[in-house]
C-alpha cells in the first residue's frame, strides 16, 4: 500500500449499521460508530515516511489487515 506522507490519512469504508469500527495503524488506534447506512470514516494523524506498516480495520463481523 502507498500512503501520502505528511498529510492527515482518511480511511472510511462500510459496516453493519451502528457497529463499532477500530483502525488501527502504526501506533495510532482510533474507533468510530458506522452511521444509520452502515458508512464510517476515520482522519489518522499527518506521518512520515517509514515502514512497512499494518493497517488493522476490525468491526463486529470481521478483521482486515493491509500490510506493506
Amino acid at each position: 500500500m502507498v500512503l501520502q506522507r505528511a498529510s492527515p490519512l482518511p480511511v472510511w469504508g462500510t459496516a453493519s449499521p451502528a457497529a463499532t469500527v477500530e483502525v488501527t495503524f502504526n501506533q495510532y488506534k482510533r474507533k468510530t460508530q458506522a452511521d444509520y447506512f452502515g458508512n464510517w470514516e476515520i482522519q489518522l494523524p499527518a506521518m512520515p515516511a517509514g515502514g512497512p506498516y499494518v493497517l488493522s480495520i476490525t468491526s463486529d463481523r470481521s478483521t482486515v489487515a493491509i500490510k506493506d
